[in-house]
């Protein structure tokens, strides 16, 4: 009889080192540096006019000149503020002055891994029952707008489908004895590793 036996590890990357600060000015409807580039970890002080504000959007709104935000992306009030390291996830940041987007005031903040390899940081609340399973495993996940993904041990993908806020209940009777890895996609990831015997 097969038996599925999930081990769940929430890694945590915790940063022992402090990380750098990063000033973003405004120098009259451009911002200064146009593109900054930092490690995870670090922070962002937009040090900016009461004119001018600091919005995330997606590429392609940045490519147009738009203003419609990024779903979860950070926003900075008019006259500025602070970005902590929880609002960079790995990746390319676009973003905007609200008030002069049609004047091409954007900017973009790449944030790169020290380590090469995307941080982990802890869900807001996830659970994975039952251990052991058979051909059924439960997802309780406390966010929307997201997909799961089954790795096997090959680093080949085997299962995914989007998650629900809420009991999500994933099918595994196709997949045979052995180690895999599951990961909650959405910004930023969250990889577990999972075993099935």
């Amino acid at each position: 009889m097969k038996h599925a036996i999930f081990t769940l590890l929430l890694l945590l990357c915790l940063n022992s080192v402090q990380g750098t600060t990063w000033t973003i000015t405004n120098v009259a409807n451009t911002f200064s540096p146009a593109t900054l580039t930092i490690q995870f970890g670090d922070s962002v002080i937009f040090s900016i006019s009461s004119s001018h504000d600091a919005l995330e959007i997606s590429n392609e709104t940045w490519n147009t000149n738009g203003t419609t935000p990024i779903s979860g992306g950070f926003e900075v009030p008019f006259g500025g503020g602070i970005l902590a390291p929880s609002d960079l996830g790995v990746g390319t940041h676009y973003y905007i002055c609200t008030a002069h987007a049609a004047m091409e005031m954007k900017g973009i903040i790449i944030v790169e891994s020290a380590t090469g390899i995307e941080p982990m940081v802890p869900l807001p609340y996830f659970i994975l029952y039952p251990n052991p399973c058979t051909n059924f495993i439960t997802i309780d996940y406390g966010s929307e707008n997201c997909h799961y993904l089954i790795i096997n041990f090959m680093g080949q993908p085997v299962k995914s489908a989007l998650l629900t806020k809420g009991v999500n209940l994933i099918e595994l009777s196709n997949l045979p004895s052995g180690f895999y890895f599951v990961s909650v996609i959405e910004r930023p990831s969250y990889r577990y590793t999972l075993v099935k015997h």
